[in-house]
């Protein structure tokens, strides 16, 4: 349960993280166009880019950590799943089968969570990067364009 709840507390953090960018980037063309010179229209666009590659170094998650994930909490876990002596009898052969089962559908869940972690990242760090990225570079032009409209 600790798992999923760091889980949904990561992905609240990229959300917030990317926003913030998303804000820092057009509050510098506002914040230009206000008060300052077109040519500082870029410099929200560059904090907030440099928030999103924080937020790309920062937030990796760790094979580790998801292979450590609690999926299956019904059996405990044996590291020494993978390196059991041959089996001695059908019984014995039949439970050594029955974990390795298990320990594949953990190692599944694993993959699929690094996967699905993958997957959420690049929406966030796409956003946040383009974005952030187009108004460092154009924010000048976009202030400029603003501040001769009468």
């Amino acid at each position: 349960m600790t798992g999923i709840i760091r889980s949904i507390r990561r992905w609240n953090w990229l959300a917030l993280t990317a926003t913030v960018s998303l804000l820092l980037s057009a509050g510098g063309i506002y914040w230009s166009v206000r008060f300052g010179a077109a040519s500082d229209g870029g410099r929200g666009g560059a904090i907030g880019c440099a928030l999103t590659f924080l937020m790309f170094f920062a937030s990796r998650p760790t094979s580790e950590a998801a292979l450590q994930a609690d999926f299956d909490t019904t059996k405990p876990k044996r590291p020494d799943v993978l390196i059991t002596p041959p089996p001695k009898d059908l019984a014995q052969a039949v439970q050594q089968i029955g974990d390795l089962k298990q320990e594949m559908a953990r190692l599944r869940g694993s993959i699929s969570a690094l996967l699905d972690n993958g997957a959420r990242e690049k929406i966030y760090l796409s956003i946040a990067s383009v974005a952030s990225t187009l108004a460092w570079g154009f924010g000048d032009m976009i202030t400029a364009c603003f501040k001769a409209a009468p």
